[in-house]
């Protein structure tokens, strides 16, 4: 059975039965509420706190617009005393402004007139551009016909150069052929010159073997009771026979068989070396 609370109120000393669950319930209700009015508490102590806190930075607000509003009250009496020193400045200026404004007229009279000048002087420069305007036509039309024939003079030049570049490579090319007939006959003049000094050694040996073949073969015996070789004297010191000699003398080229020389004789003295 639960709780009669019409009954409690009418009679609060009466006792009610009441069943264990209706009670449980009731204390956990309870419970829940004390710990809700802990919570409650509490937030209202960190609320007192948050509150004490913005009381404090509103008063040092407060402080810091106080002091604000000194300094502005301060800064607007300051710029009083320069807005009155300003208007004075501006009634000064205005009274010279009266007297510059007669000057300036004054100046703008003068620059009227200068400003006549000008334009005149305007028109004639004009007049003188349109003039130029003209000469430097007739020079671009003659500018023209320069870089005209300049273009043909061009075109010639290219013309002639690769004629130039031809004959050039012509020439290259007799070049390399002239090299290479000096070079052939290079190789044949050596040739010649080694079949020449062949030729020489073998010609010094033939005569050398005809010396000794003379100087061996017996003396004839003319009509004269003498052999040929014995009549040869030397003009020097008078040496005959054996102590002369004949050699070709390379001085005297007589003739010529095929590219071989044939050279004329000379007599050797053995004793003295004289030659005649």
């Amino acid at each position: 059975m639960g709780i009669d609370w019409v009954k409690a109120e009418e009679a609060p000393s009466k006792n009610q039965k009441v069943e264990g669950r209706f009670l449980l319930d009731l204390r956990a209700k309870v419970n829940d509420l004390e710990r809700e009015l802990t919570e409650t508490k509490n937030k209202l102590g960190q609320t007192e706190q948050n509150l004490t806190s913005t009381t404090e930075e509103l008063n040092k607000t407060k402080a810091e617009l106080e002091k604000e509003s000194k300094e502005k009250e301060d800064i607007i009496n300051k710029s009083n005393s320069e807005i009155n020193d300003l208007n004075q400045k501006i009634s000064d200026l205005e009274s010279e402004s009266k007297n510059t404004i007669s000057e300036k007229e004054e100046q703008i009279s003068k620059l009227n007139s200068d400003l006549e000048a000008a334009n005149q002087a305007k028109s004639e420069l004009q007049e003188k551009i349109s003039s130029l305007e003209d000469q430097i036509e007739g020079l671009n039309n003659t500018i023209a016909e320069k870089e005209a024939q300049i273009q043909e003079k061009d075109a010639q030049i290219q013309e002639k150069e690769a004629q130039i570049q031809e004959k050039e490579a012509q020439i290259q090319e007799k070049e390399a052929q002239i090299q290479e007939r000096e070079s052939l006959i290079e190789e044949k003049q050596q040739v010649i010159e080694e079949k020449q000094q062949v030729i020489e050694e073998t010609t010094a040996k033939l005569t050398e073997a005809e010396t000794e073949l003379s100087e061996l073969k017996p003396p004839e015996i003319g009509a004269g009771g003498f052999s040929s070789e014995e009549r040869v004297t030397c003009p020097m010191c008078g040496a005959v026979g054996a102590n002369i000699k004949q050699q070709e003398d390379r001085t005297k080229i007589l003739s010529y068989v095929g590219h071989i020389p044939m050279y004329a004789k000379k007599n050797v003295c053995k004793k003295c070396g004289y030659e005649f």
